[in-house]
């Protein structure tokens, strides 16, 4: 047997190889995806206050970090007798725009800084299909990414008390106040990011529908599953509502709450990847991914 290594994965947050692993006829026998980033959160959380875990689990990640510390800003209120909906409405509304600055900056870092280079570049070589390129030969397209991040990242600072890591959210609350001048500066900043999302999908969607033949090459995508979370009203949010399953054809599948995970969800481990492989629980591993 012939096992070929990619280390490590570039463009990606994170940490990763791969490891493609042939017969002896030269065919893929198994492909292997490593995440080699060992966290042990879960390990060394135990036993400190519940009032600092929203301030230590932002760490697992320096891009995601605004939703580890509000998945954990939400346990600590369930702890303390707040339901979802029952914490200060100030409170709620400001971890909402919170979340949506760190989705701003995220999605932007991932569009320009990650994929870009292959959507703007797509038939430049190695050395030359990367960011620095794409600063080169459009240096408006970089000027952008810049301005939609440093926007995203400014509402978390003044919400969040820092860019990267926050630490504001309190046992049914939030430490930190917007004033009116703050207020503005913010909205005016989330109304620049609109237009400038917009000049995002002017760039990229001739891109994709020129390629779109492209996507029958990279996996069987349609073969899974889907799952977000939805509002009482049942529409779409990103912050705060049951989590509901859908069906490859997207038909429902059924829904839960947020203390339901483990009765209707549950995670596979692979001896060589730290990262979980979470599958439907009725349906078993590998068949309910």
């Amino acid at each position: 047997m012939v096992k070929l290594t990619m280390e490590p994965v570039t463009r990606i947050e994170g940490h990763a190889k791969i490891t493609v692993h042939l017969d002896d006829a030269g065919n893929v026998e198994e492909t292997r995806l490593h995440v080699m980033e060992f966290r042990g959160f879960e390990k060394f959380l135990t036993g400190r206050p519940v009032e600092e875990l929203a301030r230590i689990v932002p760490r697992i990640c320096g891009i995601c970090d605004v939703q580890h510390h509000l998945a954990a800003a939400k346990a600590v209120d369930q702890i303390f007798g707040f339901d979802d909906y029952e914490i200060l409405p100030a409170a709620y509304r400001m971890r909402e725009i919170m979340n949506w600055g760190s989705y701003m900056h995220s999605h932007a870092l991932h569009f320009y800084f990650l994929a870009a280079p292959d959507l703007i570049i797509p038939n430049g070589t190695r050395k030359t299909r990367n960011v620095f390129q794409v600063i080169k030969d459009m240096p408006e397209v970089a000027l952008q990414a810049i301005n939609i991040r440093r926007n995203g990242l400014e509402i978390v600072r003044k919400i969040g008390g820092r860019p990267i890591h926050p630490t504001s959210s309190t046992p049914g609350g939030i430490s930190t106040e917007l004033d009116a001048e703050t207020q503005k500066d913010l909205l005016e900043r989330a109304k620049t990011n609109v237009e400038l999302a917009q000049a995002t999908l002017d760039l990229a969607l001739p891109v994709f529908e020129e390629n779109i033949d492209l996507i029958s090459s990279l996996g069987n995508f349609g073969d899974t599953r889907h799952c977000g979370i939805v509002k009482p009203d049942g529409t779409w949010d990103v912050y705060n509502g049951n989590v509901r399953f859908k069906d490859k054809d997207g038909s429902d599948m059924f829904e839960y709450r947020n203390e339901e995970y483990t009765d209707y969800v549950a995670e596979h481990v692979k001896p060589y990847s730290w990262l979980k492989f979470p599958y439907i629980k009725e349906m078993g591993y590998p068949e309910g991914i």
